[in-house]
């Protein structure tokens, strides 16, 4: 499913979850990641 941001982006409920977690372990910079479109214009695979 997707998620609306406070900003209005929508994201990847899964991601959002993920992200969530990434923020209480301050092990990544979530700015950097962000910032970069990695997290709201994610790349479309198909497969098979």
């Amino acid at each position: 499913g997707l998620y609306r941001t406070k900003s209005g982006k929508l994201i990847n409920a899964d991601v959002n979850g993920a992200l969530n977690i990434l923020k209480k372990s301050k092990a990544v910079d979530l700015s950097v990641l962000c910032s970069s479109g990695e997290v709201d214009t994610p790349q479309r695979i198909r497969i098979a």
